[in-house]
């Protein structure tokens, strides 16, 4: 018994695939069984590595997505400056208005001293903004009163008291650059009450 087998050389420069010769087990003469093919490939050159079109694609989103947040949080920040903003506008109008009301009223109680006491009572109700007095001399915000015959009957004495803050000057929050052309320049409040009784 002969055993047999043949296995050929590679040929690098032409096909690379694998091939295998199977074994024959002969008695005298022998005849190699055909060669067969284990697995197919073509011929390897020179590799180039390049990044793939996802990788790339995902850098590029990652880029995009940095625009957008950075967008998102100025756009959350100026919106959080304007609720701010408007919330104390809000707040100082309705002090402005109580002041004006409250020094009206405490003003016709004091019959002989009805200015001073209505400026007094005004100034104290704005004094937590600390604008500075509140008088006819202030500047940022004054509180204004003085007596005059009501505009219905001119026989009876009237006390108006006006609170006037400048709020352009000198703003409860700091102002953004071109935010003042929509704030409101003063805020303003008058109150009128009559101080003496009609004549018989």
């Amino acid at each position: 018994m002969v055993h047999m087998s043949y296995v050929p050389t590679r040929n690098v420069g032409q096909d690379s695939s694998r091939t295998r010769h199977a074994t024959t087990n002969c008695h005298g003469t022998c005849q190699l069984a055909p060669p067969f093919e284990i697995r197919g490939g073509a011929t390897l050159g020179t590799r180039t590595w390049s990044i793939p079109k996802r990788l790339r694609r995902r850098h590029d989103e990652d880029g995009a997505e940095t625009v957008k947040l950075a967008l998102v949080v100025v756009l959350l920040i100026a919106l959080l400056y304007g609720v701010i903003s408007c919330g104390l506008i809000l707040l100082a109008q309705s002090s402005v208005t109580q002041a004006a009301a409250d020094g009206a009223r405490a003003g016709i109680v004091a019959s002989t001293t009805a200015i001073a006491t209505a400026e007094a009572q005004a100034g104290t109700d704005v004094g937590w903004m600390n604008k500075g007095i509140c008088g006819t001399s202030g500047t940022t915000i004054a509180c204004v009163a003085s007596e005059a015959p009501c505009a219905s009957n001119a026989r009876n004495q009237c006390l108006t008291v006006t609170v006037t803050y400048n709020y352009n000057s000198n703003p409860l929050f700091p102002e953004l650059p071109g935010m003042g052309l929509i704030m409101p320049s003063t805020i303003s409040s008058t109150h009128v009450l009559q101080i003496s009784n009609p004549s018989s």
